[in-house]
């Protein structure tokens, strides 16, 4: 996920925010294993909770670890300018996005056509095609919307030469969009999806002004208390924007502490973090597949648990498999350029 979801700065990897991030894909898997095991028939009684729970904050994590690498580049004074920094968003994000939304869309159409479908199970239909550049195609919408909010924070960054006016926008773009979106007419999803530049922009700031780090940081029992925080008002029994960016804000704020103050460097979630791109995409698949089994064949659907587990570990683990074939087989190489286009496009 370009700058999103692994650090595309050469020798600056930080191993803490690489577990971050591994944590918050692994997050991303849970709720669409919980959303399309239910789909098929296959449901754990708490999975509800525990997806709603999940979904409370685990892509805003994301956008915000996402501003935080983010603002591992200054931007202000490198004198690239604008569009050599949108042409790397466009490589790095929109073009795997495109690829992976369109296949995804093809095998929908060509296997799960309501002919061929009689229960429409994840049927797709032809007006999808045109709404993918803009919309995001299912849960692909995350990478779409990211590079929509980079080219934005790039250009306030390339114009405006002052880090304030920046969050001054961001935080107007929130309210905005929430407002119109609770008190006028609905909006259009992705639209309102842009208001998570909030998030995005809160992880710029954190790196920009040095809140978060590995010498500077707020603590354990800080991280513990904005977590279980976030946890209880995500219970509690009125939910209206404040409760629900207060939920989003101190669980994420929280971790975030939690990591940098303990000085998290587990390997597999680093190692998740490093290919969370490779997760991201190939995951969907891996889901799907092993839905489209318990759905129509009824397998493990009276043991949820090991159902959603195995779905959990095999959608995990098989993106590690594949990247460990592309890396080792040598006329399977091309394959990580799918992923990863930007080292084949702009010389990584």
């Amino acid at each position: 996920m370009g700058s999103g979801l692994r650090s595309q700065v050469s020798g600056l990897r930080d191993p803490i925010v690489d577990s971050l991030r591994g944590l918050g894909i692994i997050l991303i898997v849970v709720g669409h294993v919980i959303i399309w095991l239910n789909r098929s028939g296959v449901i754990f009684p708490n999975d509800i909770l525990i997806k709603d729970y999940v979904y409370s904050f685990h892509v805003p994590l994301l956008f915000i670890v996402s501003g935080f690498v983010h603002g591992i580049k200054d931007r202000f004074n490198d004198g690239k300018g604008y569009f050599f920094h949108a042409k790397k968003s466009f490589v790095d994000i929109y073009l795997p996005y495109l690829l992976f939304s369109y296949l995804g869309w093809f095998t929908s159409i060509i296997f799960f056509s309501p002919s061929s479908n009689p229960i429409n199970f994840n049927a797709a239909n032809y007006s999808e095609f045109f709404r993918i550049p803009y919309i995001g195609f299912r849960e692909y919408w995350y990478l779409c919307t990211l590079f929509e909010i980079k080219l934005v924070h790039t250009a306030l960054e390339c114009r405006l030469k002052s880090r304030i006016p920046i969050i001054i926008f961001w935080v107007l773009i929130f309210l905005l969009i929430n407002y119109v979106n609770q008190n006028i007419f609905s909006l259009p999803v992705y639209v309102f999806r842009f208001s998570r530049g909030i998030y995005f922009c809160a992880g710029y700031v954190m790196k920009k002004f040095n809140l978060i780090s590995r010498d500077r940081n707020p603590g354990v029992l800080l991280g513990i208390i904005l977590f279980i925080a976030g946890t209880l008002c995500f219970f509690a029994p009125v939910h209206n924007l404040f409760i629900s960016t207060l939920t989003t804000s101190s669980i994420c704020l929280g971790l975030f502490s939690l990591f940098y103050a303990l000085e998290v460097k587990n390997k597999f979630l680093v190692s998740c973090g490093v290919i969370s791109m490779v997760i991201y995409i190939v995951h969907d698949y891996v889901i799907f597949s092993l839905t489209l089994i318990y759905r129509f064949t009824g397998f493990l659907s009276s043991t949820p648990l090991i159902a959603d587990l195995l779905c959990l570990i095999l959608a995990v683990l098989v993106p590690h498999l594949v990247v460990k074939i592309y890396r080792n087989v040598k006329f399977l190489h091309w394959v990580e350029y799918t992923f990863y286009p930007g080292k084949l496009l702009l010389k990584k």
